[in-house]
């Protein structure tokens, strides 16, 4: 799902083989790290893998959001 997501931005938004920086997103090893501490989340539309959330927490109170990625085809369609 990361290289369709990749290649999408890259076609929509970037020009002159430019290509958007996303470390790690066609490494399999660095899906599975970031899924060490179960904060990463599947979002499902209608039972089918839409998209995922990967959430850093920074400390006991904060936390961010590290990754959020929607499949190309389940954009516009208020997943997000």
């Amino acid at each position: 799902m990361m290289t369709s997501v990749e290649r999408d931005e890259a076609d929509r938004w970037y020009y002159n083989g430019e290509r958007p920086f996303i470390p790690g997103y066609d490494s399999i090893n660095m899906q599975k790290y970031h899924m060490w501490d179960k904060r990463y989340y599947k979002i499902m539309y209608n039972e089918i893998l839409a998209g995922v959330l990967l959430l850093s927490y920074t400390g006991r109170e904060h936390a961010r959001v590290d990754r959020f990625y929607v499949d190309p085809t389940f954009q516009n369609k208020g997943v997000g």
